[in-house]
């Protein structure tokens, strides 16, 4: 799969008024306004999340329904700041392969 960083992602959401709100730096934002702002200039939408052992940070990966653009953004639990980690084209749905048996028979 080929992957590339999508700058202008990153610099629409530097465009952003809230990203003044966000002390984090021009890559974060409050969550709700990621998500429109992903969503409004990419179509992009959730297509995978996860939460790390503590609990306190949400990944969110979203993607166009083409699979041309994805993005990944980091959501701290605390206040719902989300900071985009990376973007690029190309994205593509996998289905996890089946667990290898060891040869021993069960009921």
């Amino acid at each position: 799969m080929r992957v590339r960083v999508i700058l202008p992602a990153v610099a629409a959401l530097a465009a952003f008024p809230t990203l003044a709100m966000a002390a984090q730096g021009p890559e974060c934002a409050p969550f709700d306004a990621v998500v429109a702002k992903l969503a409004q200039s990419y179509s992009e939408r959730p297509v995978a999340r996860a939460i790390n052992s503590e609990g306190q940070l949400l990944l969110v990966m979203f993607a166009s329904p083409d699979g041309a653009t994805w993005t990944e953004v980091g959501v701290r639990a605390s206040d719902h700041v989300a900071c985009i980690i990376g973007a690029g084209t190309d994205w593509e749905m996998v289905a996890p392969k089946a667990q290898q048996t060891t040869g021993i028979i069960t009921d």
